[in-house]
């Protein structure tokens, strides 16, 4: 759990100008990425964005209609730099952090300090990508990244050594690609999941938060949802290893050539470790 505000009845800092944030991805830990692209590639229609190779792990994004991205995350021997190894033998494949962008990182940090959270591995090394982590205890059972990109002043491509090559299973014809509309983030109380993305990220809740409420969704600046959800009342304040990123949610296409087969039909299903809830699109 975060730490509150000293004093009684301390009130958070008021929002700096320059800390507004946006969800750029979210990131699923793998076994092996090419195997998972049947799903996230092929049958949700994700663009296939350029991977690369780094300290622990190699990995690719996928962009889908509306700009929501998601991550994929595998493995790679290096004794210095095990943690996804790690996370894989303690949990399996699964949601793995979530990565907001932020226009002021020094800024962001400056706040997130002031709210009582306690930054970490924070790295201003390389110009192109800025970076700073929230740990699962403070975030509330999942990782959160904090980065400042530097683009398009510079090029990713440029950051990162030559991109991991994987053949996306696509069909022939390319299908449209689903929207992703929001991730679950189950918290163990109200109060500290409107504390990390409201008053921290800055969010705007656009979902029910009334009495006998038992979920917010939070919409970001910069782009990006998130829906909250907590515990009944008696329940609230349940211990931090029953709280984390829950479902990812997607909109399936408009049925029609191309379209999944599932489409306006929905349904769930599980890749990555990850359940995905899939709607129809509205018609």
């Amino acid at each position: 759990m975060t730490a509150s505000p000293s004093g009684p009845g301390a009130r958070p800092p008021r929002p700096s100008p320059g800390t507004l944030a946006g969800l750029d991805h979210v990131s699923l830990a793998v076994e092996a990425v090419a195997p998972e692209l049947a799903v996230f590639a092929g049958q949700l229609g994700g663009a296939l964005l350029p991977g690369g190779r780094e300290a622990g792990f190699r990995g690719c994004q996928l962009r889908y209609r509306g700009g929501g991205k998601l991550e994929l995350l595998e493995p790679i021997p290096d004794p210095n730099h095990p943690f996804l190894r790690r996370f894989l033998d303690r949990r399996g494949p699964g949601p793995h952090h979530l990565t907001f962008v932020v226009d002021d990182l020094d800024r962001t940090l400056e706040r997130a300090e002031a709210l009582g959270w306690h930054p970490v591995q924070v790295d201003r090394a390389h110009p192109l990508w800025q970076e700073a982590f929230l740990h699962p205890r403070e975030a509330l059972g999942t990782t959160v990244q904090l980065a400042q990109p530097g683009w398009p002043a510079m090029r990713w491509q440029d950051a990162v050594p030559p991109p991991l090559r994987v053949a996306p299973p696509l069909p022939a014809a390319p299908r449209p690609a689903a929207r992703l509309v929001r991730t679950d983030h189950h918290v163990p109380d109200r109060h500290e999941g409107l504390r990390l993305y409201r008053e921290l990220l800055q969010g705007a809740v656009v979902g029910p938060l009334g009495r006998g409420a038992d979920h917010a969704d939070i919409r970001f600046a910069g782009g990006g949802r998130i829906r909250i959800l907590w515990p009944p009342a008696p329940e609230r304040g349940a211990p931090l290893g029953q709280a984390g990123i829950g479902a990812i949610h997607f909109r399936l296409p408009l049925a029609g050539p191309g379209a999944p087969r599932w489409a306006g039909a929905g349904g769930r299903l599980t890749a990555a470790g990850t359940q995905l809830d899939l709607e129809p699109a509205p018609t």
